[in-house]
Order: C-alpha cells, then sequence, then structure tokens
C-alpha cells in the first residue's frame, strides 16, 4: 500500500521525464506482483475476503496456460477449448486461478507416465431439472472444466472427493484439500463443481460459476481508466494503526480533495467521534489491535445509525464473526489499493448518506 501510493503520488506531482516515468510505472508492475502473491498465498490459506468481480474465463485460461505447462512437466501435453462468445463470470480472480491450479495438479498426479489435459470453457444455463446439485438456483453460468486421461476415480470413492483430508493418493502424497478447497470456493460464490470419473480412462471436474451481471460488469471498468471521484472537503476519519498505512491513506485522500483526521486505534476514533463535529466517512483498518473494525462499526452505528463505514484490509479471516448486520452493509477495499479505487470505494459509500 505505502510503495504503489508513493509512486502514484510522485508520478503526479513531480514533472518527470520519459525514463524516470518508465521507472516509476516499473516499481508499479512490481508493487502489484508482490500484492498478487500475498493474495494468492491468503487465499490458499483461506483468509482472504472473497472479492467477485466480473471474469473473462478464456482470459484467465489463456494467462495461466504457460504456468501451467511449467508447473505440470513436459510429459503433460495442455490443450484448451474456448468459445469466442463466452459470457464473464462473477468470482474472485485470486481463489479461481488457485482453483484451476488445484484441477490441474491434480490432474498430472492421475498421469504419473504422462498424458494429456483439456482445459475447456463453456456457456451453460442450469434448469429446474438440472441432475446434478440440487441446492444450485436455476439461470446463467459459466463453465469450467479440466479432462484428463488419468487413472480415474473409483466409483466408491466418488461421492466422496469433495469431502476435507479424503485423497485417493498415496501416503504422504496429497493432503485431501484440494478438491474440497475447490468445492467450498464455487458454492460460497453461487456456484457448484460436479465429477465425472472413469477408472483407466480418466476424469472431469466441471466448475459452474455465476454469470456476471449487469452491475458486476459496470463495477469491472479499470480503475485507472475511468474518471476518478473527486472530494469536496468531506471529512474522512482514517482508522489505522500502522502509521506508514496511515498516513499513505491520508496523503491519497488530501490529493483527492477531502480533509481528514487521524486514529491509530478503535478507542482512539472512538474519543474523536465523541469530541468533535460529524465525520463524514469513517475509513477503518478491519484488523485492529483493540476493537476490530466491525466491531468499532457496530458501536459508531450505535451512535450514529446514518454513519458512512469504508473498511481497508489485505485479510479478513473471522473478523465479521458475529458482525452479520456490518458484513453486509459495509463497504470494502483490499489493500494494497491504487489511489483511482481509493477514489472509487470513498465516493460509494459516500453515496449511502
Amino acid at each position: 500500500t505505502v510503495i504503489m501510493g508513493n509512486l502514484e503520488l510522485i508520478g503526479e506531482r513531480v514533472a518527470i521525464g520519459k525514463d524516470i516515468g518508465e521507472l516509476v510505472e516499473r516499481g508499479m508492475l512490481a508493487a502489484e506482483r508482490g500484492a498478487d502473491l500475498t493474495h494468492r498465498l491468503l487465499a490458499f490459506s483461506r483468509r482472504q475476503t472473497l472479492m467477485p468481480v466480473a471474469l473473462d474465463l478464456n482470459m484467465l485460461v489463456s494467462g495461466m496456460t504457460e504456468m501451467l505447462r511449467r508447473t505440470l512437466g513436459e510429459t503433460v501435453h495442455i490443450s484448451t477449448r474456448e468459445p469466442a462468445d463466452l459470457w464473464q463470470c462473477e468470482a474472485d480472480q485470486s481463489q479461481l486461478e488457485n482453483a484451476l491450479l488445484n484441477l490441474a495438479v491434480n490432474a498430472r498426479d492421475a498421469m504419473p507416465g504422462g498424458g494429456k489435459l483439456i482445459i475447456e470453457t463453456a456457456n451453460v444455463t442450469i434448469g429446474e431439472d438440472w441432475p446434478g446439485d440440487p441446492e444450485i438456483e436455476p439461470g446463467p453460468y459459466v463453465m469450467l472444466s479440466a479432462s484428463d486421461t488419468g487413472s480415474g476415480i473409483a466409483e466408491g470413492d466418488l461421492e466422496h472427493v469433495f469431502e476435507p483430508f479424503f485423497t485417493t493418493k498415496d501416503v504422504g502424497k496429497g493432503s485431501g484439500l484440494g478438491l474440497s478447497m475447490v468445492y467450498g470456493f464455487a458454492r460460497q460464490s453461487g456456484g457448484t463443481v460436479t465429477i465425472d470419473s472413469t477408472p483407466g480412462k480418466g476424469t472431469v471436474v466441471r466448475l459452474y460459476l455465476p454469470r456476471a451481471t449487469d452491475e458486476t460488469m459496470r463495477s469491472k471498468d479499470d480503475p485507472q481508466r475511468v474518471e476518478i471521484k473527486r472530494g469536496s472537503g468531506e471529512r474522512v476519519l482514517v482508522v489505522e494503526d500502522d502509521p506508514d498505512v496511515r498516513d499513505q491513506a491520508e496523503n491519497l485522500l488530501a490529493s483527492l480533495g477531502y480533509e481528514t483526521i487521524p486514529a491509530q486505534s478503535a478507542h482512539a476514533a472512538l474519543n474523536l467521534i465523541a469530541a468533535s463535529p460529524r465525520f463524514d466517512l469513517i475509513l477503518s483498518d478491519v484488523v485492529l489491535p483493540d476493537l476490530n473494525g466491525p466491531a468499532l462499526a457496530e458501536e459508531i452505528l450505535h451512535r450514529d445509525p446514518n454513519a458512512a463505514i469504508l473498511f481497508m484490509t489485505g485479510y479478513a479471516k473471522g473478523a465479521f464473526e458475529h458482525h452479520a448486520q456490518e458484513e453486509k452493509s459495509a463497504h470494502l477495499i483490499n489493500k494494497p489499493f491504487s489511489r483511482a479505487e481509493l477514489a472509487r470505494a470513498v465516493y460509494d459509500a459516500l453515496q449511502r448518506l
């Protein structure tokens, strides 16, 4: 957050030539790659809040294919089938990439002597009479499938493959968490997973994700290319225990036309709220040393039911536990965030007033 924010402010405030501008851009790209790696690690350990967006599955598959080839090795031939008219799906990109990686690694392990892996995408409309998961809502979905020519799975094992810690692999060669993580992600995203397998012939795993709605499609606009929403002196209370991140958030908000007041803890924030005129927005970290963000929001909303609150987080495992209403109504921005992303998130949160 600090690296990206400072680079953006340098690019905006300093008159720099082409060469220096390229260095700033390279620094931004490197910071974004570091952020992406961190998000993947947090997703793997299930410590990341799902942030569903509109995704082009064909682009995601194309972007991962070379990495999958290096991961699976030369003995596994990978081919893709990607229809040009594919709908966009609604899902968390990091979790979806992790799910595809899990499916590909499972396929490789089922083909120790080599074989073929076919990754396919398709538009699917699920009706009331669909023979799969009875809990899935009828409607339009985007399918991602992984088909292998491996050893297959015995019929008696198929009904257990999505159970945590169940594995058909040899002892020490599998945790039994791969497919259970894929299934949990799909269900949490509003979709499902099916599996078909024939011993000696191979396995097909199909992941169904909801088609992106018009609202999600609109939110997919590249924040760097849309108009940056600016403030007009609104007062923002910035609650963040890390001084560097707090200062950076204040600098970005000031550059957008907002007045900021810092607080290093939830209790400090409550004291400022009690002693100060009304704040237009509370921008709070989710994980704080005294009260967590949702607990702070609960106290603020008790005092002022119309308060606008925006959470910022790197991860939020369990942070919203016992705070269902705050989770439902919360605006959330993931760290690290760009200036444009912060501008959009603050603007959207203020529209609730």
